[in-house]
């Protein structure tokens, strides 16, 4: 079991394998948080070889020409991009290191399945199931599309109902200072 992060604001992983519905389900989550004043920031495990920058624009052209750290900025928003010299494993403390914790409320997480974090599984019929809820303690609840019949301490919430979902998110966070002491 890896090491739990320390960052001053709740952690909420959300896992499942590729397709499940995780995305979908944190957009409504975030929508759902943000509409009741809540400030949350996200980490999300991306593929080994992602690139959010369009092949021949001038951030492009900086960045294949050996820059460390390229800083986008406008009057939207900023991207922050850094070159590793050689691919490596990014670990969840590394990225949560990037977020500025004054700023959010909680930190949705997106992949990072081994991180020890509270859990969120979600499990799609016709998808492949990984059954995380099984044997990670870390996993509070199960969010699926089919009945399942996880440990009775595991509960299971019904993806489609995004309100469940939320409540139990908000119920979550409510009982943070309880899972401390």
């Amino acid at each position: 079991m890896s090491v739990r992060p320390v960052f001053p604001r709740p952690l909420l992983g959300v896992v499942g394998t590729s397709g499940s519905g995780k995305t979908t389900l944190l957009c409504a989550l975030i929508e759902q948080l943000t509409a009741r004043g809540l400030r949350v920031g996200v980490v999300k495990q991306a593929s080994p070889r992602f690139d959010v920058d369009v092949p021949g624009h001038d951030s492009d052209r900086l960045r294949r020409a050996g820059i460390q750290r390229l800083l986008l900025s406008g009057e939207s928003g900023s991207t922050l991009i850094e070159e590793y010299p050689q691919p490596h494993e990014s670990a969840l403390a590394e990225a949560l290191s990037w977020l500025e914790p004054a700023t959010l409320d909680l930190v949705l997480v997106e992949g990072y399945a081994e991180a020890a974090i509270a859990k969120l599984e979600v499990l799609r019929a016709g998808q492949p199931m990984r059954h995380r809820h099984r044997d990670d303690a870390d996993v509070i609840a199960v969010v699926c599309d089919h009945r399942i019949e996880p440990p009775p301490q595991v509960p299971c919430l019904d993806l489609n109902a995004n309100e469940a979902v939320l409540a139990f998110v908000l119920d979550f966070l409510q009982c943070l200072p309880c899972r401390t002491e």
